[in-house]
């Protein structure tokens, strides 16, 4: 069976320091667990884009396929959410990534982070706070495992 793209990036994530001290075990690939909330803590949700196609294969000679993810980073503040989004940068920068890396069985070539936005639902009510979140879009070049 082939690598999921979004469960290298997630086990990269979780290899870094910086990024756990700020979450704990708490990313998750296409949705979190029905326990977690923002009252939880900081947590990352990655998925594929959903503006991106499909994996595309790159033409050349090492045949790589480029995935478009987006990496969610959810808590209970906007600051929050984006102190976790900037760590989240930091480990997946391409600098973080000087060679070709394997990221839970997935041959890595790079990772690009593309752009950090607001992904924030606003409050419904005067009392709520919404739904703080950023999301940090990345391209991962990668081989097919």
């Amino acid at each position: 069976m082939a690598a999921i793209p979004e469960a290298a990036v997630v086990w990269k994530l979780k290899s870094v320091g910086a990024v756990t001290a700020n979450v704990g075990s708490r990313i998750y690939t296409r949705l979190a667990a029905q326990s977690v909330d923002e009252k939880s803590g900081p947590y990352i949700v990655v998925t594929r884009a959903e503006h991106a196609r499909q994996t595309r294969k790159l033409t050349g000679p090492d045949s790589l396929l480029q995935t478009r993810l987006s990496v969610f980073c959810c808590g209970s503040s906007y600051d929050t959410a984006m102190d976790v989004a900037l760590t989240v940068v930091a480990a997946l920068d391409p600098s973080s990534v000087t060679s070709a890396a394997t990221w839970n069985g997935l041959a890595v070539d790079s990772c690009r982070v593309i752009g950090i936005s607001d992904s924030s639902d606003p409050p419904n009510d005067a009392d709520e706070v919404g739904f703080p979140a950023v999301s940090v879009d990345v391209d991962l070049f990668h081989l097919n495992c």
